[in-house]
């Protein structure tokens, strides 16, 4: 059964009609889906075609009565109803956490490969990356870990870009370096208070590919920020990366690196926005982007200047340079940003807004180079329990997911249509 959202969201949307009388306001409408009570931090992700979506989570493992077990369970959405869930995997020693989820990604509107984080002796923060491909039949893969470092430190916030049906393109942030950098439980709500860049955490990346064998390791940058979310995108035969990164004065602004896939080499990382943000201590608050042919709009979130903010730039040239940067909010937002195109081409950037008593996600629709105004999504629980809201083109439209925290909390998914006139 759908229902289209509170008439909150009329209200909003006339009010922000008078901004914008070219672009009609899109419909959101609020679908059900095949989560379980229980079910938080999913992952929306839409394959080349488009036309329908992949939506990841994770869930308590019923199966497993008395057992602190979680699954991984995907299923894809059409526009018309789910699939039947997929498990993936289930554990007792999964790493799961708000801000650090796992992901899926495809190409078709077909998986290819899931990731996820494997808690590992020696630290409450020591996890590994695992990652498995899946077949055409639907048999998953045995775990690979992509990266060579088998210490007990953080290896996470992963992305990960298909290259073609048996090859995945990865990123991860990388805490090698910090071994015996008392970067425990005690520290990690707080941590990086020193300016020691020489154990700081690293942003990594490599080739894997189906049959678990592993292309050349690279390092991307030496020094980043440790919890901030990573994100890449692919356009033509560039994939472009973006991630918060970290300087010896503390200065923790975003940055992009382009990987050129003929040469298999990085480019020199460059700073994307230049907010001079100084915070002693990682935001949890990472940067997103998504690409269409030679488009490619990033969006990402600063507090420089106490001023919280939310921002997107774009780029025509398949993100070798981008245009300055715009403000997505009024001033009131708390990041958690996401960006997707559709398969026309039209692209979807949201994030999470807040005033003092209540959180909501609002998004805004970019296309013909113009963007639009903003409107309401969906209520939100402005708290770490609900994560980080996720998008995914869904044919001419989208869909967004997040964790719900009420009573039975579980996932709440809502599609985003173009008006009828």
């Amino acid at each position: 059964m759908q229902k289209t959202l509170s008439s909150l969201f009329i209200v909003f949307l006339m009010a922000a009609c008078t901004e914008s009388d070219e672009q009609t306001q899109p419909v959101v409408t609020e679908v059900p889906n095949p989560a379980t009570p229980g079910a938080r931090y999913p992952f929306a992700s839409a394959g080349a075609g488009g036309d329908s979506m992949m939506l990841l989570w994770l869930e308590p493992d019923d199966g497993n009565p008395g057992a602190d077990s979680t699954a991984l369970v995907w299923a894809s959405y059409d526009g018309n109803g789910w699939s039947a869930p997929e498990l993936i995997g289930k554990s007792e020693k999964f790493f799961v956490n708000w801000a650090d989820f796992p992901a899926l990604t495809g190409i078709d509107e077909t998986p290819v490969a899931a990731h996820w984080l494997q808690e590992v002796p020696g630290g409450s923060y020591a996890y590994h990356v695992n990652l498995a491909f899946r077949s055409q039949s639907g048999a998953w893969s045995d775990p690979i870990t992509p990266h060579e470092d088998r210490s007990a430190t953080e290896h996470g916030f992963v992305s990960m870009v298909p290259i073609d049906g048996d090859r995945v393109f990865t990123i991860w942030l990388d805490g090698y370096r910090m071994q015996g950098a008392g970067h425990g439980e005690s520290s990690h709500e707080g941590h990086d208070g020193q300016a020691d860049l020489s154990n700081a955490m690293t942003l990594r990346s490599v080739m894997v590919h189906r049959d678990g064998s592993r292309g050349e390791e690279l390092e991307v940058d030496s020094a980043v920020c440790d919890c901030c979310q990573t994100s890449a995108a692919r356009s033509g035969d560039r994939i472009i990366a973006v991630y918060r990164n970290r300087t010896s004065g503390e200065i923790r602004d975003i940055y992009r690196a382009v990987y050129d896939l003929d040469t298999s080499q990085w480019g020199e990382p460059l700073a994307l926005s230049n907010e001079g943000w100084e915070i002693a201590g990682c935001p949890v608050n990472g940067p997103q982007i998504a690409a269409s042919g030679d488009t490619v709009i990033a969006t990402w979130f600063s507090a420089a200047n106490d001023e919280p903010r939310s921002f997107m730039a774009v780029s025509h040239d398949g993100g070798l340079t981008f245009a300055e940067p715009e403000p997505l909010d009024d001033g009131e937002s708390i990041g958690r940003v996401a960006v997707t195109f559709s398969r026309e081409g039209t692209a979807l950037l949201t994030w999470i807004g807040a005033d003092q008593e209540t959180s909501a996600v609002y998004g805004r629709l970019w296309r013909d180079s113009s963007l639009g105004s903003p409107f309401l999504i969906g209520q939100i629980d402005g708290s770490r329990a609900s994560g980080f809201p996720r998008a995914a083109g869904l044919g001419a439209g989208f869909l967004v997911a997040w964790t719900a925290t009420d009573a039975e909390s579980a996932i709440q998914t809502v599609v985003i249509s173009q008006a009828t006139e």
